[in-house]
């Protein structure tokens, strides 16, 4: 934090605060002057909650004069995207038509998880399959796929998931694939 602080007299500043408030909670933060810039400066650091942060300024000069009129704020926002690990299926790299498939994965946030998208090529193209719905700020996302009427095909599958504060995480690659294949049974004898 920094403020331009000047006083009618020269030398006559005593001292400079910050007081930070946010979500019913306070910080005096003291200001020292720094003579390379010309400015009071401070650091805050208390920034673990979102939302806005209010800064009131107040100096006081050696009379005992105070100004506490000059109010900012700054926001704390979440920038940080969603991780995901343990993303796995059960195909073993190939499954006969008919199996159904178990996909997982686990999703993480640093604030709170939202939407995880399940998207396959099960079609010719990828599209979004289904979704699942996250509370808190760890969670899997489990799906199936059936590959009943898939055979000869290659399937592949991966997930985007999102933060209630919109922040999205496309980045897990298109590689979970597995191949399906006919079920080969022995011709039935005849009587």
């Amino acid at each position: 934090i920094s403020a331009n602080v000047t006083d009618y007299y020269y030398n006559n500043i005593a001292n400079v605060t910050a007081n930070v408030t946010w979500d019913s909670t306070s910080e005096i933060v003291i200001l020292s002057y720094n003579g390379t810039s010309g400015l009071y400066e401070g650091s805050f650091t208390n920034t673990s909650d979102l939302g806005q942060y209010d800064v009131t300024i107040i100096a006081t000069d050696y009379g005992g004069n105070v100004n506490n009129t000059e109010t900012t704020y700054f926001n704390v926002v979440d920038n940080t995207f969603p991780l995901y690990s343990a993303d796995s299926d059960d195909s073993g790299g190939s499954v006969v038509a008919g199996t159904i498939v178990n996909v997982s994965v686990l999703w993480q946030d640093n604030v709170a998880l939202d939407t995880a998208v399940f998207r396959t090529n099960e079609s010719g193209i990828w599209a979004n399959i289904s979704t699942c719905a996250f509370s808190g700020t760890l969670s899997w996302c489990n799906k199936t796929i059936d590959t009943t009427g898939y055979a000869g095909s290659r399937i592949c599958w991966n997930q985007y998931a999102n933060d209630t504060s919109n922040n999205w995480n496309t980045t897990m690659p298109e590689t979970h694939c597995f191949d399906i294949s006919v079920l080969n049974t022995a011709p039935a004898a005849k009587t």
